[in-house]
């Protein structure tokens, strides 16, 4: 009887959700770690900048907090890196995830040292740009050193997601922990050295500059491991950059919209001369890091995962991707919402405890509330728009940043400013993202050309990617003994679409060499343990068969190169498999081996 694919076969969503939950428990807590670090240095940086430097000081803070806006502009490269080299993972062509390193690389290199070098050159000038006024205490001063001392980080602020998602991709997660959790420590010892050698904001600056170049260091250590699947070479700008650039143009105009707004409500508070609420919005911002860091970590994992499953086409893959994603990052968020609320009053004490019973605190202590509130609803909105990026569809959250996180947020921002007072200021930004996550909504019905029958109609996919029932078969093998049902199915398959004797048995034998060899050299026996065979039938009537498993990482192509001279190699599964098959690929992706075998006799 045929098991293909089917949009409601329970068994068949299961195995896609098993893949993903591997992923999530290998990867996650690399992205977490990183956004962690992240936390730490700034939350670190704004106890030790409220305890020791003053409430100017931690406003000067709030005004730079602009500056990593700005240099995540040109950040926009890596996420499209993200999702490019994904998909060309996702299909198996290691050659253009090569490509894509190579030039992201260099692009990035360029970009880094310019900026860093006019950050620091200009920091006078930017700070103003980003709202300083001299007649606001010490600020702009303040601000300005502030800058100069995190100029130096821009180049590694840029090259470190890079090398991070390389990692990721080819399974060499533990060396970006190891380099992370010696980012933390040393920051915070740096910005120890740093005030008590009364070298104030610069200093502050200073430890998380030199803590950043310190992790790219250990990052690169990774192409002389055995984890090494990309080389590391500088490569000149090519055609590929343009579909990085493309992938990742959402990103540049999310920043460009917070950047904006960031402005905006620099220019909004200070025009009323209003410090403290300054200081509060530093708070809420430092506050809100400590689950913005699982947000987006999570977003991350979103552009990594969901493109691979775009650039094979999968779409169950991508319909257990969104669902996974969505249940894993709601409970997440859910569970840091309410510890955020339970210690508000902590979070604020801990920035400012001398202001304690003034009006600061207690501005500060709404704001931290509200967000408290607002982070469930954030994160849904984070990941429906990271899923769109990583896809076909991703003018849906570029217009939802230019008409919902931009306009909307600064219509919404005045109008209940102005009924409310700073309460307004709070409540805009879960106004923003429940008007943001509608719009994505309507704009995939929109795309469908129906209402939402389904959660599967919110992912919009084309008709590329829907593969119809007879042209798949799609299976979990769990013991060598399941094969005999699978060679059932490809029998009738085959049968099914007419192809010949010999296409017939070269299927065959590519799936039976390519399973027992699972079995016997890479099979890991654990509870989680898996192995996904998926055929299908193209237009063209060739043949492409994907397996994927989590076993002994193993390059069959590599092996095959190095021993094809040997006579005694033709025994060997491998062999049979490049005999019986058109073209062969390999690729490791977040330590899982994907083998692509196409046959198109």
């Amino acid at each position: 009887m045929y098991l293909g694919i089917l949009a409601k076969n329970k068994k068949n969503k299961d195995i896609w959700k098993g893949v993903i939950s591997n992923i999530y428990s290998r990867l996650f807590i690399v992205f977490l770690a990183n956004e962690f670090a992240i936390v730490v240095a700034s939350f670190v940086d704004g106890v030790l900048v409220g305890e020791f430097l003053g409430e100017n000081a931690l406003a000067a803070q709030s005004l730079v907090s602009p500056f990593w806006n700005i240099a995540s502009l040109f950040a926009f490269i890596v996420v499209g890196f993200r999702i490019q080299c994904s998909a060309a993972f996702g299909k198996g062509s290691l050659k253009e995830a090569k490509n894509l390193f190579s030039q992201t690389l260099f692009v990035m290199i360029i970009l880094g040292t310019i900026f860093m070098f006019a950050s620091y050159t200009y920091s006078d000038k930017l700070t103003v740009l980003m709202g300083a006024k001299d007649n606001l205490g010490n600020i702009h001063p303040e601000a300005s050193e502030y800058l100069r001392g995190l100029s130096f980080a821009t180049l590694p602020y840029m090259i470190n997601p890079l090398l991070i998602s390389l990692l990721s991709l080819t399974g060499d997660e533990k060396r970006t922990i190891v380099a992370i959790a010696i980012c933390a420590v040393l920051n915070i010892i740096l910005d120890i050295v740093a005030l008590s050698l009364d070298m104030g904001i610069f200093g502050i600056g200073l430890a998380s500059s030199v803590s950043y170049f310190c992790v790219t260091l250990i990052l690169l250590t990774h192409f002389l491991s055995k984890h090494k699947m990309i080389p590391l070479r500088l490569s000149m700008v090519s055609k590929e950059m343009i579909g990085v650039a493309s992938a990742g143009i959402n990103s540049i105009v999310k920043k460009i919209c917070a950047v904006t707004t960031s402005l905006f409500l620099n220019y909004l508070i200070l025009f009323f001369g209003s410090v403290d609420v300054m200081a509060a919005l530093s708070i809420r911002s430092q506050s809100g890091m400590l689950a913005g860091f699982i947000i987006a970590a999570s977003g991350d994992l979103v552009l990594l995962i969901s493109g691979a499953f775009h650039g094979e086409k999968n779409s169950e893959g991508c319909y257990s991707a969104l669902k996974y994603s969505l249940k894993f990052i709601l409970i997440l968020s859910s569970i840091a919402s309410i510890i955020m609320i339970l210690l508000s009053p902590f979070l604020v004490y801990l920035f400012l405890p001398e202001s304690k019973g003034e009006s600061v605190y207690e501005v500060a202590l709404r704001a931290v509330i509200i967000l408290g509130i607002s982070v469930p609803i954030h994160a849904i909105e984070n990941t429906l728009s990271k899923f769109y990026q990583s896809g076909p569809n991703k003018r849906i959250p570029m217009l939802s940043n230019i008409f919902c996180q931009f306009l909307f947020f600064i219509i919404s921002l005045l109008t209940l400013v102005w009924l409310f007072g700073d309460i307004g200021l709070w409540f805009a930004y879960i106004a923003t993202d429940v008007f943001s996550i509608l719009f994505m909504i309507c704009y995939a019905m929109r795309i469908n050309k129906r209402p939402l029958r389904s959660f599967k109609d919110i992912m919009a996919l084309p008709k590329s990617f829907i593969v119809e029932k007879e042209d798949i078969i799609e299976e979990k093998i769990d013991n060598i003994d399941q094969q005999k049902q699978l060679f059932e199915q490809v029998n009738d398959f085959c049968k099914q679409h007419n192809f010949s004797k010999e296409k017939s048995d070269s299927i065959n034998i590519c799936i039976k060499e390519a399973t027992e060899n699972y079995f016997e050299h890479s099979h890991k026996p654990k509870k989680k343990a898996f192995l996904i065979v998926r055929i299908i039938a193209e237009k063209n009537k060739n043949v492409t068969i994907t397996l994927k498993d989590n076993g002994r990482l193993f390059d069959p192509v590599d092996y095959h190169n190095q021993h094809s001279s040997d006579k005694s190699y033709e025994n060997h599964g491998i062999y049979k498999i490049m005999k019986y098959s058109s073209d062969v690929n390999y690729v490791n992706i977040y330590g899982i081996n994907n083998l692509f075998i196409h046959i198109n006799k």
